[in-house]
């Protein structure tokens, strides 16, 4: 009996050891087949799987955007950087980009640190004289901080062109500057409240050789046409309030062709004498009675702007400031834009609309690289008002991106006692009036 039960025990334990690999075996073949129903699994095809794979990479890349984010908006590590971005995004047409992250507080307090110190200063426009006299001779402005090539001369007008670095980036600037300060006049959209126009459709409209962009405009979304003035237009003396307040930011020029820049009221405006005005929101004063306002921190921020000037002597400056072609966020601030007009002799000057409004027209051509906006770079965008500088007769009608060819010498070659004597002339070319005209000058620029 017990070895019966050894046997059996035996034979047991060999059948385990024999059926051992069966059960391996049996799994072996149902691996591949479904937890439900035994089925085999088929393979993803590769599009699903690429699919999948680019849902985790963009998941892990917005994750590292969202923790940038908190990491340089909210904590210390790069207050500029956070100071920088309020300051670009609040003033513009979607200033939602700053309020769904930023608490006012926090962007009130950023443009505080950021702005204008307020001097209280007044202005005195006694202190521009611009009445022309036969024996005043006024020449252009030059400045050894920021030299610049010359873009177009036709001894009335000119405009240079210069570039720089700032802390934040590069920039180009174009600079306009016009003897004759009652040139300059206000264009305005031929369908001011419904429709805004371009500075170079302004410009033919209005007959003007040049022009740059003057005043803000509502644009809620970034997609506004440009028709809606921001507070008041003042166009031949008459004025027209889009504004509820009854304290208008104005800068425009009086009838003495002096450059006035302040807060006035509609009876003020008619006291001063105003012909043409704008307003930009509160105006910011660059330059007052030849003394640079004091900026603190970014100084409103690296951005394409716009400004205009006047010299003590009446002579016009218009400038436009662009970023590169690049990054088109790059520009400058408002202290260097202070900085530019004083250095070409501005004794008041004040800052105008700018980011895509920015931009400089010459005959008809935009000039100006602003790409901030590539859907309307080099045509600018639909504006309401616009500072333009009529003609005269004597301008160059040259196309601004043909190469300047000098004009064309006379050499008289001499030989006396076996030595030789050159003499050149420049033949002059008679003006409209028949007269010789003032020395002109247009030089090819590209648009690269």
């Amino acid at each position: 009996m017990q070895d019966l039960q050894n046997g059996v025990a035996v034979e047991e334990r060999l059948e385990t050891v024999v059926n051992e690999p069966a059960a391996e075996e049996s799994a072996v073949s149902e691996k591949g087949k479904g937890p439900r129903h035994g089925k085999p699994q088929k393979k993803k095809p590769l599009w699903l799987r690429i699919l999948g794979w680019t849902g985790v990479g963009i998941g892990g890349l917005v994750a590292l955007v969202v923790i940038f984010f908190l990491l340089v908006f909210y904590t210390p590590i790069a207050p500029e950087w956070r100071d920088q971005y309020i300051l670009m995004t609040y003033q513009t047409s979607n200033p939602w980009l700053c309020t769904w992250f930023f608490s006012q507080e926090t962007i009130d307090r950023t443009f505080a640190n950021n702005g204008a110190v307020d001097n209280n200063a007044t202005q005195d426009t006694d202190l521009v004289n611009p009445d022309k006299e036969p024996e005043k001779v006024i020449e252009f402005s030059t400045s050894e901080k920021y030299p610049a090539e010359e873009l177009y001369n036709d001894g009335e007008v000119q405009i240079v062109k210069f570039s720089g670095t700032t802390p934040k980036g590069k920039y180009t600037a174009r600079l306009i500057q016009i003897k004759d300060p009652s040139r300059l006049m206000l264009g305005v959209t031929e369908n001011l409240g419904v429709r805004g126009e371009t500075v170079m459709s302004m410009c033919d409209r209005n007959d003007a050789l040049c022009g740059i962009n003057a005043g803000g405009f509502v644009d809620i979304g970034g997609v506004g046409n440009g028709g809606t003035p921001l507070g008041t237009v003042i166009k031949d003396g008459v004025t027209t309030v889009y504004t509820n307040e009854t304290d208008h930011s104005i800068i425009g020029f009086n009838k003495d062709n002096v450059l006035v820049i302040g807060e006035f009221t509609e009876e003020e405006i008619a006291e001063q004498g105003i012909r043409d005005g704008m307003s930009w929101r509160s105006p910011v004063p660059l330059v007052i009675n030849g003394e640079k306002t004091e900026f603190l921190g970014l100084a409103g921020g690296y951005d394409p702007r716009s400004a205009i000037g006047q010299r003590a002597d009446g002579l016009v400056l218009l400038l436009v400031v662009d970023g590169t072609a690049r990054r088109s966020v790059d520009g400058v601030n408002f202290a260097m834009m202070a900085d530019i007009m004083a250095e070409f002799g501005a004794v008041n000057a004040a800052n105008l609309d700018g980011g895509t409004s920015s931009v400089m027209a010459l005959n008809g051509k935009t000039i100006s690289n602003n790409r901030a906006n590539p859907s309307i770079a080099y045509r600018g965008r639909a504006i309401a008002t616009a500072w333009l500088v009529r003609r005269i007769g004597n301008e160059l009608e040259t196309d601004f991106y043909t190469p300047y060819n000098p004009p064309a010498t006379t050499t008289t070659t001499t030989t006396t006692g076996g030595d030789t004597t050159s003499s050149s002339s420049v033949n002059e070319t008679p003006s409209s009036s028949g007269t010789p005209q003032t020395p002109t000058t247009v030089a090819g620029e590209s648009t690269e």
